[in-house]
């Protein structure tokens, strides 16, 4: 049967190929004996099982000189063959650390070597999975999860990668864990969970604080949960933080608890420690109900009637969100007879 000639085109990509791929020396003979990886990388980038023998091979340090390399494939190659899956290897990217070589896999990002590395017995542990989600080696991680490497497990710090995540307000740091499953309600060591520690901070932006309560709140974060015997909606009043007050207001949270020490959520806006931003928050959403007992509570609170929140309750009528609209006035009553 003919074989149609090869374009020359097509030639000079396999010229080329066979010189890329061609070994630096001559291929050592059919079950030489390696002794070290220098030996076997020096004849093939990837050598083949059946012209090497590897009896003879120190295969811990053949694996820990392919690690310093690089060399994932080799690493597998050796693995195949007898290297110790629990063995320890240079930190990437400081030699004078050891590390389990299942970290150093999750490390490089190479899922293929993880789960090798799992087949053969390797011992997952949670600050690989951190490892992991901190250079975005998500399928690794769910390797390490599939595994029963938990995302919410707590660190020494007694925090999970949410937990920081939120208190730290990173934004995508956040979108990621709550894609991968983690426990919007898991609380820290201390208790807090990720909803309170988004705005527990005195300097969080307003705005990253709305978007990162948005998405717990939509992953169905509990609005109900207290620390130290308060709720997320009292905490938020306690720390003036009219951002978190109003989303939670928003969310639905429970307005008729009381704080740890039996105080209502009105009588904790009026009072002096409170801003007038919540206490007015508070008046817009709850409208006229709360009107008269409000005042009340500020006649018996202040003496000096140039308060803001006395201002805002003698001056500026009810919440503007809850007035009736204005009726026009007909033509004929401004026309004089």
């Amino acid at each position: 049967m003919a074989k149609f000639p090869l374009s020359p085109l097509t030639s000079d990509r396999a010229t080329k190929r066979q010189r890329t791929e061609a070994p630096l020396s001559p291929p050592p003979s059919p079950l030489s004996e390696i002794r070290s990886a220098t030996e076997i990388t020096a004849h093939h980038a990837v050598p083949s099982l059946k012209q090497l023998c590897l009896a003879n091979l120190n295969h811990a340090q053949a694996i820990r000189k392919a690690c310093l390399d690089g060399h994932i494939e080799l690493i597998k190659i050796l693995l195949r063959n007898g290297a110790d899956p629990i063995s320890f290897v240079s930190y990437p990217e400081d030699d004078t650390i050891e590390i389990p070589i299942l970290a150093y896999a999750c490390m490089k990002g190479s899922t293929s070597l993880v789960q090798l590395l799992l087949e053969k017995g390797a011992a997952p542990e949670f600050e690989m999975l951190e490892e992991a989600f901190d250079r975005r080696h998500d399928s690794i991680l769910m390797l390490l999860m599939s595994k029963g490497v938990s995302i919410d497990t707590l660190g020494d710090d007694g925090f999970s990668l949410l937990h920081l995540a939120c208190f730290h307000q990173h934004v995508e740091a956040v979108e990621r864990l709550i894609k991968l499953g983690a426990d919007v309600d898991h609380p820290a060591s201390t208790g807090e969970t990720a909803l309170l520690l988004t705005f527990s901070k005195s300097d969080t932006n307003p705005v990253t604080t709305a978007n990162i309560m948005r998405m717990l709140l939509k992953a169905d974060a509990n609005t109900e949960i207290r620390w130290n015997g308060q709720t997320p909606l009292i905490f938020a009043c306690m720390l003036n933080n009219t951002t978190a007050f109003s989303i939670l207001l928003e969310a639905g949270a429970d307005r008729t608890v009381r704080s740890k020490g039996g105080l209502t959520l009105l009588q904790l806006a009026c009072s002096p420690q409170v801003g007038a931003s919540i206490f007015y928050r508070l008046l817009d959403h709850e409208g006229t109900k709360l009107w008269s007992s409000a005042k009340l509570l500020l006649a018996g609170l202040y003496d000096d009637q140039s308060n803001l929140k006395w201002n805002y309750m003698m001056v500026a009528r009810p919440p503007i969100s809850r007035r009736p609209p204005k009726t026009k006035r007909s033509a004929s009553t401004d026309q004089t007879t």
